[in-house]
């Protein structure tokens, strides 16, 4: 699970890496205030292949100057999005997302590469795919809104 806190600037433009953990996955803010989440997975029917990649797009949107709470889960061959603590999205794959010793990038691919303008807060990362509840419990104790 990652979960974090964003407060897009009103003047961005473009696209923005909130976060990046390369050849594994990523979470981009689109140029229309929607989410990407990308990743990576070793598809078992077909074994040969180094990784595939596939990505889900959020239904909603964030708004510019407003604190919004994003968490993705994955695990067991889903992927959910939510925003404020409600399921946005949903998709299925096969597989396991792939997870290398590559670094953890927040705000940025690499140096003024896709940089996300605006704050951010509360990053978390969890081995395991969090329910709502918990989501919901995580979101209230990282709260930069307080």
């Amino acid at each position: 699970t990652i979960a974090l806190w964003v407060k897009p600037d009103k003047d961005r433009q473009g696209e923005g890496s909130l976060l990046i953990k390369r050849s594994n996955y990523y979470l981009w803010e689109r140029a229309d205030n929607s989410l990407l989440f990308g990743y990576y997975f070793k598809d078992p029917k077909k074994p040969e292949e180094k990784a595939v990649i596939d990505y889900i797009k959020s239904d909603g949107k964030i708004a510019p100057e407003v604190w919004t709470h994003v968490a993705v889960t994955f695990g067991d061959g889903k992927v959910d999005f939510y925003l404020n603590g409600k399921l946005d999205s949903s998709k299925t794959f096969l597989g396991n997302i792939i997870n290398t010793p590559a670094p953890l990038r927040l705000g940025c691919e690499r140096e003024d590469v896709r940089p996300y303008k605006g704050a951010m807060s509360g990053v978390s990362l969890f081995n395991a795919p969090l329910d709502a509840k918990e989501l919901v419990e995580e979101m209230k104790e990282t709260d930069p809104r307080e």
